[in-house]
């Protein structure tokens, strides 16, 4: 089998093993170190030294990509509330089975965070940023003293903007009262 960027072997020993097992499936991710190489694979068949059956390219879209989820935390300084942005880990060769990749280190996903109030669905505010480091952070101001916010993130594949990984559970933090008291307020999820 000849690919570009893929060593033949474990692209070999991947299709073999489907067909032992009758599998319609096979799991290119490990031969392929480009992310990007998955949007048009084609595999061909050796019949002989001097022939190969190609079957058709296969286009893939975004209903081919799925992701989890990523992890948020925060931290609340005053009135500006930081939230880090963990990506989960991907399956690639370049990483050894007992390594995690974040995702962010093979695509470049764009990241939205979104912080609402529970007081209010309409206290919404959100951030998209282009992701190029293994964790995001992303900074939010003006929230409003003695209310509750919580976060919820996710993340999309540059190309494919449909393609999107789940939302984060939410991480929520109550802002202190302009009187020095925390608000008693009721937990509240995000959409």
């Amino acid at each position: 089998m000849e690919t570009a960027g893929a060593p033949t072997g474990r692209l070999g020993l991947c299709v073999l093993f489907a067909l032992l097992v009758r599998a319609r499936t096979c799991d290119l991710s490990q031969a392929f170190s480009n992310f990007e190489l998955y949007n048009m694979i084609r595999l061909g068949v050796h019949l002989s030294p001097s022939s190969t059956v190609w079957i058709q390219p296969r286009k893939f879209d975004y209903t081919d990509f799925t992701f989890s989820p990523p992890s948020v935390s925060v931290s609340l300084r005053e009135e500006r509330l930081l939230v880090k942005v963990q990506f989960p880990c991907a399956v690639s060769r370049r990483c050894s089975l007992e390594q995690c990749c974040p995702i962010s280190e093979l695509i470049h996903p764009w990241t939205t965070v979104t912080v609402c109030s529970t007081i209010s669905d309409s206290h919404c505010q959100s951030r998209t940023v282009w992701t190029q480091e293994v964790v995001t952070y992303v900074d939010f101001s003006s929230l409003a003293p003695g209310q509750k916010y919580c976060v919820r993130a996710n993340f999309s594949y540059p190309t494919f903007s449909m393609a999107a990984s789940a939302k984060s559970s939410p991480q929520c933090v109550e802002t202190v009262s302009r009187w020095g008291k925390k608000a008693k307020q009721p937990y509240f999820k995000p959409s």
